[in-house]
């Protein structure tokens, strides 16, 4: 990484005495040289190595204590402020991404596999009281029951006036009948309303029944077989559909007032403090389960090891370091900090 010329000195070091301005230029440049290209991975793997070496040598109650630490986790959850300017950005994270996928080419099946996705179809079967309520809510919704009601008006309906109920019942219905309803309404004049009156006094009195025998069915069919069945069907659908097919099923304004109404509910259901006793509950259960725990063994059982941090890091960094601003930042930073030593009575060096 080439750096930008820095200045020769620090702001305010012409009042220092020349030795400790002197000092203090060359302590800038030793700092900024270990995060320049050629000393920045060195850098890292010795802040990281020391990091984990200390994790290693204290416990995570020592680190983050339970009781304090849910409390203040909880009330962040509740209070933490959420702007419309946060709003705005989810939005265009969430709109840049779809815009992403709205030009690409891939696949359902190129992004994940048949095999995982059953495989969570067969894991969901095996949720036997999860399924029961589904089906318990499903079945008593209104909608359901509208459903249901529809269903069974239109299909006795069709059946009793296009088949040959009519024909059996009334003498020389089944030439008219075959001309269709129409035909039927101007052979019988109000026979299509009287029918409606009977059918909808039948489903009426029928439908409780009918939605319990609907919910048993749902029981004894909707069994792990099944739910696969329905798991590779709608595979079988997916897999050969373009990611850019289903990106643009919302357009950006859709997208706007859904992110906007799922902020509100999150808001409201956050600000009311009701989950604040169940995130600090389960914040302060799994602290004291690990209290005896090495943060460093725990960060390892997470996949970040020491070697992991340091690869990530550097990786990470390296960009980073490499940016005019930043590189400016941290430069404005290290010699703020360190004009302040050589400018005190701490510093051993005479005026």
């Amino acid at each position: 990484m080439s750096r930008r010329a820095r200045p020769a000195a620090t702001p305010g070091s012409s009042d220092l005495a020349p030795q400790r301005a002197a000092l203090l230029e060359a302590h800038v440049r030793f700092e900024l040289d270990r995060w320049s290209s050629g000393g920045l991975a060195a850098a890292v793997r010795e802040e990281v190595d020391a990091l984990y070496a200390w994790l290693a040598s204290v416990r995570l109650a020592d680190l983050a204590p339970a009781e304090p630490v849910a409390a203040s986790l909880a009330e962040l959850v509740e209070k933490a402020p959420v702007t419309d300017e946060t709003t705005r950005l989810l939005n265009e994270v969430v709109t840049t991404a779809l815009h992403t996928f709205a030009e690409s080419e891939l696949k359902v099946r190129d992004l994940t596999r048949r095999e995982d996705v059953l495989a969570v179809a067969d894991a969901s079967a095996r949720l036997d009281r999860l399924r029961t309520e589904v089906i318990d809510a499903l079945t008593a919704s209104t909608a359901y029951r509208r459903l249901v009601a529809h269903v069974l008006y239109r299909g006795v309906k069709d059946y009793v006036l296009t088949e040959n109920v009519l024909a059996r019942r009334i003498p020389g219905a089944s030439s008219i009948v075959r001309f269709g309803q129409r035909g039927l309404n101007t052979a019988a004049p109000g026979l299509e309303q009287a029918v409606d009156r009977q059918l909808s006094a039948f489903v009426e009195a029928n439908i409780a029944e009918t939605l319990r025998e609907s919910r048993r069915y749902l029981e004894a069919t909707l069994d792990a077989r099944m739910l696969r069945v329905l798991a590779e069907e709608a595979w079988g659908q997916l897999a050969p559909r373009r990611v850019s097919e289903l990106a643009t099923l919302a357009d950006d304004e859709d997208l706007e007032r859904l992110g906007a109404e799922l902020v509100g509910l999150v808001e409201h259901t956050r600000r009311s403090g009701r989950l604040t006793p169940f995130v600090e509950s389960a914040v302060r259960e799994l602290l004291t389960r690990h209290a005896d725990d090495s943060p460093g063994d725990l960060l390892r059982d997470l996949g970040l090891g020491r070697n992991e941090a340091v690869e990530e890091l550097t990786r990470l960094l390296t960009p980073l370091m490499e940016q005019p601003a930043v590189q400016d930042f941290v430069e404005e930073r290290v010699r703020a900090r360190l004009a302040s030593f050589y400018a005190s009575d701490a510093c051993p060096v005479a005026d």
